[in-house]
């Protein structure tokens, strides 16, 4: 393959890159993936372990209703294997004076709720009266804090943010991680009057067609956003992706080395696990990477640029993995999971009951829970020794779910550049991006970091630009600046 030319090269096989990859493929380009990993997926990884366990190490579930996402999996040929959560995936529950207590589900749960006290729950009615943000910005803590409440903004809301983003709701940007929240309020005036036009606008969707889910091939989506995984854990969707682009296109233990603009696009230049050393010719170049990877790789192209990618901070997870006999935990798991707010000061940001989503996934008379420590709240806990985030995540759960067992399996999983965060100012960061790629022709940059952080998000984002990229066609223009060809610009990166 050395020197072989390509339309485009995609480098980093997440579901970002991946779905840039497959979509390319399906629309007629000569692709070419380079992962540095001897596997697909980034972060997500399933496992069947010993005894019918199956685990997912990173992300645990997809949320979506997205026909567009469900008529891909019936392209993939994985539509078969998904396997919608269990109808008790709707209760989620989050801890308040050391006891699980179930979250409301609707407006009016709010008021008989027990997460509230009630000055807590006559605070909330006063939300359509507090007045639009006159900032250009806010904190997520201070944002919620004002419309609904501090016990609202603490007992409700730093869970999530603690659970869902590993987050530190003091130092997120309300635009940034909630963009569609914050234009909600600004625009309406309220948080409930904004929730009442989305209904609205919803019912009248429904009622003027496709409300039912169709995606008007007879392939139907969920008629509302539903939890769900694979029988053999998330792992199934990047790998069907990347069989869609060919074993042949989709190079593993790939360490891309360096990038060197040519006369009409780039020289990509990889090592093997092996040693050997290789290199391809694409019109186009796609880095699908974390923002810190990113960086490396161009920063001796675009330093300003890269420095400003390099800021972006990553919150470290570790995922703790616990089984127990059934007949040993008191609590009924009968929910998603269980959410614990800071103020709490537990180690764990939260548990998700993987068992009770997915049956299938534990042995008959067992329960398993994936466990989550660290994020931005106590990120040194992620360099802590297994044995002691098992320890520390089997106490919590023990005193929360009332466990009078050892688990019968434990697995730690670290990832310590998790999940980016929107922390103020990420607006410049992610423009920085844009500028690199007005700069560099044929330069694409894709990740969580720039087009959300779900699965979902990072599958739609991939595709997006890969229809942008078949729509312009793979012809790119003489390089321009200083990246002329023969100058010898390169950027040293491990992807």
């Amino acid at each position: 393959m050395s020197n072989k030319r390509f339309d485009v090269v995609v480098v980093g096989a997440g579901v970002s890159g991946l779905s840039c990859a497959s979509h390319l493929r399906r629309l007629g380009a000569d692709v070419l993936v380079l992962e540095r990993a001897n596997r697909v997926g980034g972060s997500v990884r399933s496992r069947t372990l010993q005894g019918g366990f199956v685990v997912d190490d990173g992300p645990q579930t997809i949320r979506s209703g997205d026909p567009e996402l469900f008529r891909d999996f019936h392209e993939l040929g994985i539509a078969s294997l998904r396997t919608p959560a269990d109808a008790s995936a709707a209760r989620r529950y989050v801890l308040r004076h050391g006891r699980p207590e179930a979250l409301p589900t609707s407006p009016a749960g709010l008021l008989t709720t027990g997460v509230l006290s009630w000055r807590g729950k006559l605070r909330l009615l006063a939300e359509p009266f507090i007045r639009r943000s006159r900032q250009g910005d806010e904190s997520v803590r201070d944002f919620f804090a004002r419309r609904l409440g501090p016990e609202a903004a603490d007992g409700l809301v730093d869970p999530f943010i603690s659970g869902i983003h590993a987050g530190n709701p003091e130092a997120l940007s309300m635009r940034e991680t909630f963009p569609e929240v914050w234009a909600g309020a600004q625009n309406h005036g309220s948080l409930f009057r904004w929730a009442l036009a989305r209904r609205s606008s919803g019912a009248e969707a429904a009622q003027g067609g496709g409300g039912d889910g169709s995606s008007g091939d007879g392939r139907r989506a969920p008629s509302r956003p539903e939890v769900f995984s694979f029988a053999e854990g998330l792992s199934t969707w990047p790998e069907a992706m990347a069989r869609t682009v060919g074993a042949d296109r989709v190079r593993l233990g790939a360490e891309v080395r360096s990038l060197v603009r040519i006369r009409g696009g780039w020289t990509v230049r990889w090592r093997e696990t092996s040693g050997q050393e290789d290199a391809a010719r694409a019109a186009r170049v796609v880095l699908a990477l974390p923002a810190g990877p990113t960086a490396t790789m161009l920063e001796e192209i675009r330093p300003a640029e890269a420095r400003a990618l390099r800021d972006i901070p990553y919150a470290p997870v570790a995922v703790v993995q616990l089984a127990y006999p059934r007949d040993a935990v008191r609590h009924p798991m009968d929910g998603f999971g269980v959410l614990c707010p800071a103020r709490g000061g537990r180690s764990v940001l939260g548990s998700l009951w993987i068992s009770s989503l997915f049956p299938e996934r534990a042995p008959t008379g067992t329960v398993l829970m994936a466990c989550f420590l660290g994020g931005a709240r106590r990120p040194e806990l992620v360099k802590e020794r297994a044995e002691t985030l098992v320890e520390g995540a089997h106490r919590e759960m023990v005193d929360i779910l009332r466990i009078s067992a050892v688990p019968v399996l434990h697995r730690v999983q670290r990832w310590p550049a998790a999940i980016p965060q929107s922390e103020f100012g990420h607006a410049n960061r992610r423009a920085a991006a844009g500028r690199i790629e007005e700069h560099l022709d044929g330069l694409h940059l894709l990740g969580s970091w720039r087009g959300g952080t779900s699965l979902p998000q990072c599958w739609r984002s991939g595709m997006e630009l890969a229809r942008t990229l078949a729509g312009s066609g793979y012809a790119d223009g003489a390089p321009s600046g200083d990246l002329r060809p023969g100058s010898g610009s390169t950027s040293r990166a491990r992807n």
